[in-house]
């Protein structure tokens, strides 16, 4: 029997959702044609009345949370003066990028985690409403290419924001070297996932068919925008998570943990 999945959470939710522009005001459920999959729309920046409206959606649905994902760009996408790098603790042996001042691990773990924490709670609140599994989504990886990076900046508000903040031209403006970025996506996606396992739930990652042996976005899945994917990398998000719901639904699945 197919489960029925809401999908609801922050800004990579959007691009779950297709084309449909989000509400400016309440919520809406956004059905996915040719799927059993809603996703809750709503306005920006998410409040208790969205996490309300998911509570509700959850009696009768799986929820699936799509939880930040953009921490990494909004801190370090723009290459800060002096540039960072550190080493990740998962895969020690990742390119160093010898221009860059290192710090810990840990000194990202505590920056990432006021974003990553209030999951938690809203995590074992679904678990409580729903008497069933609640999912967590991993977010997409970066991409490898720098030059490729650079010619979708411009379509990134965020981006020339901060540039004209700086002063600098969008053309000409530091960015930071992709491998670290890679680093720090997989950090985040680490945290989500532990932080889901703590509170019961089942973290979903990017399936490895959507990331080269690099570990990178594959180019199929670029969109026009240097820190999303586009609809064909939404159908196999979909996909995974459809595959997930049913998993763990299964009476012999193992305990709440990683579904990979």
């Amino acid at each position: 029997m197919e489960v029925s999945l809401v999908v609801a959470g922050h800004s990579h939710v959007a691009a779950l959702a297709g084309p449909k522009d989000p509400p400016r005001a309440g919520t809406e459920l956004v059905e996915i044609e040719g799927t059993s999959v809603s996703v809750l729309q709503g306005p920006w920046p998410r409040d208790v009345n969205y996490w309300a409206a998911l509570a509700d959606a959850a009696r009768e649905r799986m929820p699936a949370i799509v939880w930040e994902g953009d921490q990494h760009n909004a801190a370090f996408l723009i290459e800060p003066t002096p540039p960072v790098d550190f080493v990740l603790s998962a895969a020690p042996d990742l390119p160093m990028d010898p221009r860059a001042s290192y710090v810990a691990e840990s000194q990202l773990r505590a920056l990432f985690a006021p974003t990553i924490d209030p999951l938690g709670p809203i995590v074992r609140r679904l678990r409580e409403i729903s008497g069933g599994p609640v999912l967590v989504a991993g977010t997409p990886p970066p991409i490898g290419d720098e030059t490729a990076i650079r010619t979708r900046l411009p379509n990134d508000p965020r981006v020339v924001a901060g540039a004209a903040e700086r002063g600098s031209d969008i053309a000409s403006i530091g960015i930071t070297s992709p491998y670290t970025m890679q680093k720090l996506w997989s950090l985040i996606q680490s945290m989500v996932a532990e932080t889901t396992v703590a509170a019961g739930g089942f973290f979903v990652p990017v399936p490895d068919r959507a990331r080269g042996a690099d570990g990178f976005l594959l180019e199929q899945y670029w969109s026009d925008h240097a820190t999303r994917a586009n609809d064909e990398y939404r159908r196999e998000m979909l996909t995974e998570l459809a595959a997930a719901a049913q998993a763990a639904t299964d009476p012999a699945a193992a305990s709440p943990g990683n579904l990979e």
